[in-house]
C-alpha cells in the first residue's frame, strides 16, 4: 500500500513539474515579490484541492450508479492521459511556450491568492487527471486511512511544490534554468502518460 501512495504521489509531482500556466503565474508573481509568490502557490495549491475533490465525488457517484459508470470514468481519465501524451510530445518537439499564462501582476497577497486559485481552477481538465489518476490506482478500492493519505497528501504535495517554485522563481537565474529543462521533462511525461493511459483503458471490463 505505502508503495502504491509513493507511486500515485510520483505521478502527481511528476505532472505538477511540467511548464504550464500555474507554474508560469507562480514564476512571474514571485520574480516580483517572494511573500507575493507564496501566496499565488496557496490559491493553486487551493484549486487543486477542490480538483481532487471533484474527482473523488465523481469516482463515487460512479460507484453507487453502476460499474459500467465507473468504467466510463476511467475511459475518460485514460484518453486525457494519452490527449497529455501528445501534448506533451509536441511541447517537447518545439519550443515550450511555459510562459503563456495570464499576466495578471497582482499588487496584494488576497489578489495573488485569488488569482492563483483561477488560474488553475480555469483547466478543467485537471478534473479528468485526477479522475483518471485515481481510477488507475483505484483509490475508492484503499482502506479509509488509505485514502486520507491520497486526498490529504496531494494538496499538501500541490502546497509544498508551488510554495518551493515560489522561492526558486524569487531568483531569476533559477528559474531560468528550471524552464531550459523544461523540454526535457515534457518528453519523459509524455512516455509516463502513454503508458499509464494505455495501462488505464486496457483494464476495463470487456
Amino acid at each position: 500500500m505505502l508503495a502504491g501512495l509513493l507511486s500515485l504521489y510520483g505521478v502527481y509531482l511528476l505532472a505538477a513539474m511540467s511548464p504550464g500556466p500555474a507554474v508560469a503565474y507562480v514564476m512571474r508573481t514571485a520574480v516580483a515579490s517572494r511573500a507575493l509568490g507564496r501566496r499565488a502557490a496557496l490559491g493553486v495549491a487551493t484549486a487543486t484541492t477542490l480538483w481532487v475533490a471533484v474527482a473523488a465525488l465523481g469516482l463515487a457517484a460512479a460507484m453507487q450508479a453502476s460499474p459500467r459508470s465507473l468504467d466510463l470514468l476511467r475511459l475518460a481519465g485514460g484518453l486525457y492521459f494519452l490527449w497529455l501524451c501528445w501534448t506533451l510530445g509536441r511541447g517537447a518537439a518545439s519550443v515550450r511556450a511555459a510562459a503563456d499564462a495570464p499576466d495578471l501582476r497582482p499588487r496584494t497577497a488576497w489578489k495573488a491568492y485569488l488569482q492563483g486559485l483561477a488560474v488553475n481552477a480555469a483547466n478543467p481538465g485537471t478534473a479528468l487527471f485526477f479522475t483518471g489518476l485515481l481510477g488507475l490506482y483505484e483509490v475508492h478500492r484503499m482502506p479509509a486511512p488509505a485514502q486520507a493519505a491520497v486526498y490529504l497528501g496531494i494538496p499538501a504535495l500541490s502546497a509544498l511544490w508551488y510554495g518551493a517554485l515560489a522561492l526558486v522563481f524569487s531568483a531569476p537565474r533559477l528559474a531560468r534554468a528550471y524552464l531550459s529543462a523544461s523540454r526535457v521533462l515534457d518528453a519523459a511525461l509524455a512516455l509516463l502518460f502513454l503508458a499509464l493511459g494505455l495501462k488505464l483503458i486496457a483494464a476495463l471490463r470487456p
